[in-house]
């Protein structure tokens, strides 16, 4: 139930600069009338009823019922915003937690990566985490958030309790899978698989190196990195055989351009640059 999506081509300037989110409009998610979003919803549950071979496992897992869900939204389709159906949706396929059986969203979002100029990776105990930027973009305009500095609070919320509330949008089957996921994402998200940030920027809390307690305020961007020269083209035979994560390759592709040394401003003395 892996789904492949296709790539918006974009110039690799606009990849880098991005656009901010504030400034996203909340009306590129698509506009569904009311039988567009039963036709969504039928299916849905037609699919999960028909072919989802893991269904009983997952109701006896997780205790849920993804069959009965879109009946439910069914009921007040024509209720929600856009923003909060294409939510809701994209709830009832996270919570199965398979990372091989995911919603895509609207087509005008295939190919855009909401992201923040910076990584964050965690080490030490899982009762006393502690988290650390590896690497930074120049874009954060702060000289004194840079990698080896420790984040403390993410827009007011200790750290550890903001990957948790994050990681219950994440498809991993455990506890400490889903928290891994949300580290992963926290920074970098497809929009494809996802709805955009709720917020248009965080407020970051971090110990510097030399111990103060400081705080920066960084926006999102939306990136827009398109396809590399040596992809496989569309129509392709290969296209069928490739055993790739989408939202994965997406964001990969975001962060060689917004963190690699030298294009975007890739701070010297970072982690090396992701590879290809």
């Amino acid at each position: 139930m892996t789904t492949t999506a296709r790539t918006r081509p974009t110039a690799v300037g606009a990849a880098q600069r991005g656009r901010p989110l504030s400034a996203f409009d909340r009306a590129d998610l698509g506009r569904l009338d009311g039988g567009q979003r039963l036709q969504v919803l039928d299916t849905l549950r037609t699919v999960l009823a028909g072919a989802y071979a893991h269904l009983p496992a997952k109701r006896a897992a997780y205790a849920v019922d993804p069959v009965h869900e879109p009946g439910l939204l069914r009921r007040r389709a024509t209720e929600p915003t856009d923003t909060e159906f294409h939510l809701a949706v994209s709830g009832v396929v996270t919570r199965l937690r398979d990372a091989h059986t995911r919603y895509v969203g609207p087509v005008s979002l295939r190919g855009a990566v909401a992201a923040l100029p910076f990584l964050v990776e965690q080490h030490g105990r899982y009762d006393e985490p502690t988290f650390v930027v590896t690497k930074v973009s120049d874009d954060v305009g702060d000289a004194a958030f840079e990698p080896g500095v420790r984040v403390e609070w993410w827009s007011g919320v200790p750290m550890a309790r903001a990957v948790e509330v994050h990681a219950d949008r994440e498809t991993g089957g455990r506890p400490d899978a889903r928290r891994a996921r949300a580290l992963e994402s926290l920074t970098f998200r497809a929009l494809d698989y996802g709805p955009p940030p709720d917020e248009h920027w965080v407020d970051v809390g971090y110990r510097s190196r030399r111990g103060a307690a400081k705080e920066v305020r960084v926006p999102w961007r939306v990136l827009l990195p398109g396809k590399a020269a040596t992809a496989v083209a569309a129509g392709s035979r290969a296209v069928t055989r490739q055993a790739a994560d989408p939202a994965a390759e997406a964001v990969r592709r975001a962060k060689k351009p917004a963190l690699r040394t030298g294009s975007v401003g890739g701070r010297p003395g970072g982690a090396p640059a992701c590879g290809r």
